[in-house]
């Protein structure tokens, strides 16, 4: 029944409402009695509304003497105006207005009940709900600072009907052609989340965010993320935790309870696919002071039950990570600096102590046994960061012989810079050799080269050079550098030895050089006339004519080293050797 203290909506108020499309949607919600449990409290409509997701919507209107003044719905709808589910519920209560259960609202209704049947009420309700004790337990031992409550705690969400929704639309995975089916039922749920954190409901937003975020560590497992967008999904859940777990209304054991749940959730996915740093960063960034003890104790028993769990060396790691970032949170530097050295954290070891105003302590660590490649570039930078250059050159100077790929690139020239400013002409070498070392091309050769000659090493160094290309196998720019040396005996002998598998721009090359000398013409004859046999062979009028442009090639070596006697008996053992072929001696009669 109506309450006549209320005030009156008409249908053309709720459109006015909401945008003809959803007007029009809501109508047929209403007309389909998609409106369920409908309730009256006070001046408050509340119920839920069968959308089209397995999870049903709450809804919330509040009412005052102007008509409706606050809505409220779990649907992720923005787009203008109150969503549909929101104009059914209005409707009914418009056209239906008996089906509403009505309630005094929660303060009157309890403080109505006797005292003996209340006692008896909350024995009942934390006997069904264990969780509540630890509630009353705070209110019994601070009986003054309990508040008298003006209205109810706003509606919380059930975390099982997001779990259940998240595990429908999963499933049991999907491939690549049905993973933006999959993820659009995903997005659809995470909207709901951000529409609950817009409005300041913090803690429904934590727990549709946790569910998110759990669905996503726990099915991926069975879908094909190639494209990631899984996996961007859990960390932007996680990530937007971080922001709101301090707003929740969660009390002390409901928070505790939830960090713990996302510690064993990090935990399992150690070794796993992928979520382990994002869901560690989470734990530590949500933890109070007060849970530090509580997490250290959660690492250990954790560690001790690792070896007998799958992945366990990966989990030991991340285990062993996360408590190195509790350490360093709570600013225990000195339990830091000895779990590193116990678990063999070198790096973490040096940075810390660095950190600490110890970098001299940290070169004795590198000193006594230096860091691999990719660690000990990283403990340059942080050096160099922290104002000790000298330090930084010295572990650099050591990482260098076995650097490659991009830290060399990027470490190489930051090492070079400094040997530079000094005129460390020794240093700018070693920095050469170790990238053509790593990858040889000619214009690191010419560098070294010209360093080398200027510190009278490159006798020395020319034949190191020569294994490692040959090594290698870089046959063009092994040929590149005897030309360059004035070697064109070891330029002639690589072609030689590589045949077919070497680029013609350098054998040609070669070939033009041994023209020129007296010593190695017969050289340069003997391979364009096998070049010029390869277009003979072709039998074909066109290819004859490029065998005719080599054959006036040999003329001319012949004639330049004056053997022109040479030049008629080659030519004379062509046309002899081919009396066949009637069109190519006619393409090369002019010869």
């Amino acid at each position: 029944m109506r309450d006549n203290s209320l005030p009156s909506i008409s249908e053309q108020d709720i459109q006015e409402m909401a945008t003809a499309s959803s007007f029009e949607r809501g109508m047929g919600y209403f007309v389909r009695g998609a409106i369920l449990d409908p309730v009256r409290e006070g001046n408050v409509l509340r119920a839920r509304c069968e959308g089209s997701m397995p999870l049903d919507y709450h809804l919330q209107v509040d009412l005052d003497e102007t008509g409706v003044a606050e809505t409220w719905c779990s649907c992720p709808y923005s787009y203008g105006g109150i969503c549909k589910h929101l104009v059914a519920l209005l409707l009914t209560w418009v056209r239906q207005p008996d089906t509403f259960a009505v309630y005094d609202d929660l303060v009157t209704t309890l403080e109505a009940i006797p005292k003996e049947t209340l006692v008896a009420l909350v024995a009942e309700m934390v006997q069904q709900n264990p969780a509540l004790y630890d509630l009353l337990a705070r209110y019994r031992e601070q009986p003054e600072t309990i508040p008298t409550p003006s209205a109810p705690r706003p509606h919380r969400v059930s975390a099982a009907e997001y779990s259940g929704e998240i595990a429908y639309i999963i499933g049991e995975g999907a491939d690549w052609y049905h993973m933006d089916e999959l993820m659009s039922g995903l997005y659809t749920v995470e909207r709901t989340a951000e529409g609950f954190a817009q409005r300041g409901e913090f803690t429904n937003a934590a727990i549709v965010y946790t569910e998110l975020l759990r669905g996503c560590v726990e099915g991926i497992e069975d879908c094909d993320d190639s494209s990631g967008s899984m996996g961007d999904l859990g960390q932007a859940c996680a990530e937007t935790l971080q922001e709101i777990v301090p707003q929740t209304d969660w009390d002390e054991a409901e928070r505790r309870s939830w960090l713990r749940d996302m510690f064993e959730l990090c935990v399992n996915d150690m070794g796993g696919y992928g979520f382990e740093d994002v869901l560690s960063e989470l734990v530590i960034a949500t933890y109070r002071p007060a849970d530090a003890e509580a997490l250290e104790a959660w690492i250990r028993d954790s560690l001790d039950e690792a070896s007998h769990k799958p992945r366990g060396d990966y989990r030991r790691r991340g285990l062993i990570t996360m408590w190195l970032d509790l350490y360093a949170r709570e600013g225990r530097h000195e339990e830091y600096l000895a779990l590193c050295a116990g678990e063999g954290r070198r790096l973490a070891l040096c940075e810390k102590l660095v950190d600490l105003g110890r970098a001299g302590e940290a070169m004795r660590v590198v000193r006594q046994e230096p860091l691999p490649g990719h660690e000990a570039w990283r403990l340059v930078e942080h050096l160099e960061q922290a104002g000790h250059e000298a330090f930084a050159i010295e572990v650099a100077e050591t990482a260098l012989p076995e650097a490659k790929g991009w830290p060399l690139d990027k470490h190489g020239n930051w090492l070079r810079a400094r040997y530079e400013r000094q005129n460390d002409l020794e240093g700018i070498l070693e920095i050469h050799l170790a990238r053509f070392h790593a990858s040889p091309d000619y214009a690191l050769y010419q560098s070294i080269a010209e360093h080398a000659r200027e510190l009278g090493r490159w006798e020395q160094l020319k034949s190191a050079l020569d294994q490692i290309v040959e090594e290698r196998g870089s046959r063009s720019l092994h040929i590149q550098m005897a030309l360059d040396d004035g070697d064109l005996s070891r330029a002639m002998e690589i072609v030689e030895r590589s045949g077919a598998v070497i680029n013609q721009t350098w054998t040609d090359r070669v070939a033009r050089r041994a023209a020129e000398s007296a010593e190695h013409y017969p050289w340069a004859v003997a391979y364009y006339e096998r070049q010029a046999e390869k277009h003979i062979a072709g039998k074909r009028r066109h290819l004859y004519q490029e065998a005719l442009k080599i054959l006036k090639t040999i003329r001319q070596v012949y004639r330049r080293h004056n053997a022109s006697g040479e030049w008629e008996a080659f030519i004379a053992d062509v046309r002899k050797r081919h009396r066949g072929k009637k069109v190519f001696l006619e393409v090369i009669e002019a010869l």
